[in-house]
């Protein structure tokens, strides 16, 4: 009932016709939204992984994950990466030891550049989902 008195007040048209309207909190907001960033930001890291891979010029600057002109090397240091995001899930839920300082930072430069500067606060991200998760499913 509350849904329909709010949609009839409402008077923005969606962009798509498969957008939805959801009503929340904001810890459900926030989480949306955090989402969204940590979405951006894995789209970043493939795109870097692709680049990095192809870019001759950083080879002595990156990791060496295969040999010289392997097709699936911007895959491979993705799914690296990828790596790196499951030990911090793992670290934030207590199923193992936090990272240390700076080590993450690190292992991300070694294998996407210097460019993924931007993902290198992925650590605390990915806190922040665990934590409005937590609080979303704590919430009455």
């Amino acid at each position: 009932l509350l849904t329909d008195q709010l949609r009839m007040n409402d008077q923005e048209e969606p962009e798509r016709a498969d957008d939805q309207m959801i009503i929340g909190t904001q810890c459900l907001y926030l989480f949306f939204r955090l989402h969204q960033v940590l979405v951006r930001r894995l789209n970043i890291a493939k795109k870097l992984a692709i680049a990095v891979s192809k870019d001759t010029a950083l080879g002595r600057h990156i990791e060496k994950l295969t040999f010289e002109g392997d097709p699936d090397e911007g895959k491979k240091r993705y799914e690296a990466f990828l790596g790196l995001v499951y030990a911090l899930i793992d670290a934030g839920t207590g199923s193992s030891e936090a990272s240390e300082g700076g080590k993450y930072e690190d292992r991300v430069r070694s294998l996407l550049g210097n460019n993924a500067y931007e993902l290198t606060t992925m650590d605390k991200l990915i806190s922040h989902v665990l934590k409005h998760l937590q609080n979303m499913a704590n919430d009455d």
